[in-house]
């Protein structure tokens, strides 16, 4: 037995209503792909390559979404990318970073953004040489998987136990009124 109730669908199951909400939606990280700072456009597919192995190994935890480099590509070089991302893309953290140096010998740095409240999480930097491509790609991928989805997973846990002060207010007002009650209820059974 079902009814539509203000757009909503409700259905009865053992006499108690229960209403169809859509799913929580999960944060969203947007992976940009690395910016070349070598001065070698040889060198793109490096940079395009490591944080699609990164967005790769990120989407196999389920605490997160993962936007592809390849789907940021649209918006990695405007100057206001971020307000972007959160726009156009719905992300709310964003990895990005930068590759320098030369072909056999490189670093590269990478930072997290938290676009909600524009924050920097996470700073990461690590010289290479002499790697071959893809084990590049991997060693790069579970440094930053590693490092990474617990930080997102801090930032969520902050989010979630920080509290506005009306709603510690409007709290405090309803413990109060529970203390009444529980009070009120001890005498009149006392009585």
């Amino acid at each position: 037995n079902s009814l539509r109730n203000e757009n909503r669908l409700v259905i009865e199951k053992n006499g108690h209503s229960q209403a169809n909400r859509p799913p929580v939606r999960s944060d969203r990280l947007c992976v940009f792909a690395l910016d070349n700072c070598t001065g070698q456009a040889e060198v793109g597919y490096i940079c395009s390559g490591i944080m699609s192995e990164v967005a790769a190994s990120l989407s196999r935890f389920h605490s997160f979404e993962v936007i592809a480099p390849a789907a940021c590509t649209a918006i990695a070089d405007r100057p206001n990318r971020h307000a972007d991302a959160v726009r156009e893309l719905g992300a709310d953290y964003a990895l990005e970073g930068q590759l320098e140096g030369n072909s056999s010998s490189f670093t590269i740095s990478l930072r997290l953004h938290n676009l909600k409240d524009a924050t920097l999480l996470w700073n990461w930097s690590s010289r290479y040489g002499g790697h071959d491509s893809l084990s590049l790609f991997n060693v790069v991928a579970h440094s930053v998987a590693e490092s990474i989805t617990g930080r997102i997973d801090h930032e969520r846990l902050k989010a979630a136990n920080r509290a506005s002060p009306s709603e510690l207010a409007a709290f405090d007002i309803w413990l109060r009124a529970q203390h009444l009650l529980l009070r009120w209820d001890e005498e009149v059974d006392a009585s």
